[in-house]
């Protein structure tokens, strides 16, 4: 009984371990296709999660750095139009400064482009001239649309959007401009208006300011091979010498398509454009010719 009871006994364990070892021989087939299917699933997408989360490290690496540029040119820049945007003189009736905040999703691209803007120009000099930049979705004054404008150390510039032709080089572009004016005006004893006007055709006389050309319809900035013959680049160019004189300042800083090629086609607007290189130059001893076209290059 003894024996025959053990044997059973085998016999049953036996046929026991059968079935568990069928049925975990199913579960492990169900096992090695759901790891098999994840291995396949992380084969297509492993690398658009490393992509996606290296995208992320960039874009807070990128964006910790440019704040860093901000720092260190002490310059404070700004997206949303505060109380203390504008000057007070500017919200009288007849300039009636307005805008709008910058869309929130282009922030990002904004900050990128000042920055590169920047790094341009000696952290020194941009310290004594420049306090903040306001980048805003839309400015208006005088009742008329603005794309830029500036005021004692600050400057105001306009972006909505890629798609409404607010590319990064305009606004760059502009960035250099209005900067431009600020230095324009802080160091007027080094630039010679009466050598400057001189170099021009002598049919070409200035406007009153800009204002008046953004209400006549004359705020062109496309070059003008006419124009390029009498010592201007574009026609709101003649707007002010001011006017005329943010034209090749922004072109220096970075050059619109064929601006190199014409001041070598056009004696006047090449003379034109060593003064600006000049005035430059003694304002900071590192701006020179080369210097400029090394940078303006896109």
């Amino acid at each position: 009984m003894y024996v025959a009871s053990l044997n059973q006994h085998v016999t049953n364990t036996k046929q026991l371990n059968d079935n568990n070892d069928k049925q975990n021989s199913g579960c492990w087939d169900v096992r090695r296709y759901l790891n098999k299917d994840l291995c396949k699933w992380f084969s297509l997408n492993m690398k658009k999660v490393i992509l996606f989360w290296g995208f992320l490290l960039l874009l807070t690496t990128t964006e910790a750095q440019e704040d860093k540029i901000f720092s260190d040119y002490s310059v404070e820049i700004k997206f949303s139009c505060d109380s203390n945007a504008f000057p007070s003189s500017w919200l009288n009736k007849e300039i009636n400064a307005k805008a709008t905040n910058l869309d929130s999703n282009e922030i990002v691209r904004s900050k990128k482009i000042i920055s590169k803007a920047l790094l341009k120009y000696p952290i020194n000099l941009v310290k004594l001239n420049l306090t903040k930049i306001y980048i805003l979705k839309s400015l208006e004054f005088y009742g008329q649309p603005y794309g830029g404008t500036n005021s004692k150390s600050c400057i105001y510039l306009s972006n909505k959007g890629i798609q409404e032709g607010y590319t990064d080089s305009w606004i760059e572009q502009k960035f250099h401009s209005e900067f431009s004016s600020i230095f324009y005006r802080n160091y007027s004893f080094l630039f010679d208006k009466t050598k400057w006007i001189s170099s021009n055709d002598s049919d070409i006389k200035y406007g009153n300011s800009g204002v008046d050309a953004i209400r006549n319809g004359k705020a062109i900035t496309l070059f003008d091979m006419e124009l390029n013959k009498k010592g201007i680049l574009y026609l709101y160019a003649i707007s002010s010498i001011e006017e005329d004189f943010n034209s090749y300042a922004e072109n220096i800083f970075l050059s619109s398509l064929g601006f190199w090629e014409i001041t070598d086609m056009h004696k006047k607007v090449k003379k034109k454009m060593i003064q600006v290189v000049d005035f430059y130059h003694k304002i900071n001893k590192s701006f020179n010719l080369e210097y400029f076209k090394s940078i303006s290059i896109k």
